[in-house]
């Protein structure tokens, strides 16, 4: 596999070469402007939304991720965010494309987390602290569930095969001055499985750098289920964050583990680990480009078994990704398209890529525009 995997990253050279000529890295899209909405009994209400579409193809095929057009985001967001008693309410349609897997349609993902992927109410019970209760976001990754709120349209393979995405839970929060802190406990993976406690703490460095530690920690007998294969894996994340003007840089490290459970028929612990660094700048009021560069490495330890599959091309699997995004927008109106790599090292031969899946890479382009209003 070594003379494969040298050959399959000439693309990706070439690929970081363009961007290196270029600049690297983009902001999000334009967040949504809400609208003030006076609700009666709920008092003033935030209304806001995003509406996107995106052509994806890849070349070598993974089995079931041909090309295809997708509905990416498709929602109506309420909010009330300050008061007492306030909530959150994110509804609609969406597609979690990522990269090297097989792909969906909008109402296969949509299906995933439901209509509404994201819906707490949260009660600020004093100056420093909150709780809230419901469909909540994970304190896991760089990056997000819902492409509008990343700097890529497809999610990488970090995102994709070591993390949660939404659980539902309770959630304590905490900030004071530099510090922050919160706790949560809920059923990890969307498992159903309320025995998952999650934690996370921050510090700002300066007013444009931050650093934070996460963990997950869900019971070791967890099922799989439709969102996740290994719903038991603990998960630890070390990020950072600089947010400057033009600048912004997101990297982060993920460990991950699976231990083995007599329960679910694991007879060994499976681990990886996850290294990525998120970049974006932007040069002008409607240009910026962003990108994105993984490794993720599966742990043998001597297994084959389903759940020993981190990252989904064998036990033992090396996986190196970039992926470049420039993007244009105007008001709420954008238009962004990724060109994106991934290549593989000691992957399993017939999961990998191509008809046999026996292709070290898969170069792939993703086209998406819309607007938030």
């Amino acid at each position: 596999m070594r003379k494969s995997f040298l050959a399959s990253l000439r693309p990706l050279a070439c690929v970081m070469a363009l961007a290196g000529t270029a600049v690297t890295a983009a902001a999000q899209l334009p967040t949504p402007t809400p609208l003030a909405v006076a609700a009666g009994p709920l008092g003033v209400v935030q209304v806001s939304g995003v509406v996107s579409g995106a052509a994806l193809t890849a070349a070598p095929r993974l089995a079931g991720a041909g090309g295809g057009l997708n509905l990416t985001n498709a929602f109506v967001i309420l909010q009330r965010p300050t008061g007492t008693w306030r909530f959150y309410l994110q509804a609609g349609a969406y597609s979690l494309p990522a990269l090297g897997a097989p792909r969906r349609g909008t109402l296969a993902y949509t299906g995933l987390f439901g209509p509404a992927p994201q819906a707490y109410a949260e009660w600020k019970g004093g100056r420093d602290w909150s709780l809230r209760a419901g469909i909540l976001p994970t304190m896991i990754g760089q990056e997000s569930t819902f492409s509008y709120l990343d700097f890529n349209i497809e999610r990488g393979v970090i995102w994709n095969d070591m993390e949660n995405a939404v659980s539902r839970a309770a959630q304590f929060n905490y900030h004071r001055g530099r510090w922050s802190a919160a706790l949560q406990y809920g059923d990890g993976f969307f498992s159903g499985d309320y025995g998952a406690v999650s934690a996370m703490g921050g510090y700002q460095l300066t007013g444009q750098d931050s650093i934070s530690l996460a963990a997950l920690w869900p019971n070791r007998a967890t099922p799989p289920n439709a969102t996740f294969q290994d719903a038991n894996a603990r998960l630890l994340d070390l990020m950072y964050t600089h947010t400057g003007k033009r600048w912004t840089w997101e990297p982060y490290l993920l460990v991950f583990s699976s231990p083995a459970s007599r329960s679910l028929g694991y007879q060994r612990t499976a681990n990886a680990v996850g290294a990525a660094v998120l970049a974006a700048y932007r040069w002008s009021d409607h240009w910026s480009l962003a990108a994105r560069s993984e490794f993720a490495a599966g742990g043998a330890g001597g297994g084959t078994a389903a759940h020993q599959n981190v990252l989904g091309f064998g036990p033992a699997a090396r996986v190196l990704t970039f992926t470049v995004t420039p993007t244009w927008q105007d008001g709420g109106l954008f238009a962004r398209a990724d060109c994106s790599w991934v290549a593989l090292a000691r992957f399993t031969p017939g999961l990998g890529f191509g008809a046999q899946g026996r292709d070290a890479g898969q170069f792939g382009l993703a086209l998406e525009a819309g607007v938030a209003f």
